[in-house]
């Protein structure tokens, strides 16, 4: 695991992009345990099975962190991620997004664009992010303008979604709670059927984490509030 830095990353190829750095109030209202930490059946936290998925499809990912998000650093220093540390993360998904993008232009400059995947969302099989990216990389040879692309199962539209490049500069310029939603529903959305009902599946409550048989999480002390429980 490295710390995102200035020339330590390479470019022209698509790029994953986990937001980890969320507040779950739907999980927890009073924020006072972070859902990404809890343990799935095989021993793994949320966010390191989302990043494991991932890193097994592509060849660069980094993940968004709060900007003292202790346990989420460890929980995935097993990784071969690169992690960026988000101040704004009081702010909502919109502004995660937009620091992670920010950060990742610099980093990779010539990539063809970014594959947004959440934290909340471990059950995505790889094959699927492959078949997205693989997607996004042949829209973004065409000279019709960037594109955005998404998986899609059973007739529902899931994650990740990619990004072209030429998204990055309304990418980072988000704000908020809102997310990219509003660019998927003013820009072509190209869809990539999967047969994999993990695209569909995230944790936002409890009762999600005791639907796949998880019933405590990693510890339920204080020194894993969140960030701006400290």
């Amino acid at each position: 695991m490295t710390i995102i830095t200035a020339g330590s990353l390479t470019g022209g190829m698509v790029v994953g992009l986990l937001l980890a750095s969320g507040f779950g109030r739907r999980f927890d209202a009073a924020g006072r345990r972070n859902k990404l930490l809890a343990r799935l059946p095989d021993g793994q936290t949320l966010v390191s099975a989302s990043a494991r998925a991932l890193c097994s499809a592509l060849e660069h990912v980094a993940v968004v962190v709060p900007s003292r998000g202790t346990l989420l650093e460890a929980a995935l220093s097993d990784l071969p991620v690169s992690l960026i540390r988000n101040p704004r993360a009081k702010e909502g998904i919109g502004a995660s997004i937009a620091v992670g993008i920010a950060a990742l232009r610099h980093e990779f400059p010539k990539a063809s664009g970014w594959l947004i995947a959440l934290g909340d969302m471990p059950f995505i099989a790889p094959k699927s992010i492959q078949a997205v990216a693989e997607a996004l990389s042949l829209a973004s040879e065409a000279s019709d303008g960037p594109r955005i692309v998404a998986p899609v199962y059973d007739g529902r539209r899931g994650h990740p979604v990619g990004f072209g490049s030429g998204f990055g500069d309304a990418l980072a310029a988000l704000q908020g709670d809102v997310g990219a939603s509003g660019l998927m529903s003013t820009h072509r959305v190209d869809v990539v059927d999967c047969d994999d009902p993990g695209i569909l599946r995230d944790i936002d409550t409890r009762d999600d984490l005791v639907r796949v048989g998880v019933t405590t999480m990693l510890s339920p002390d204080a020194g894993q509030r969140m960030e701006q429980r400290k």
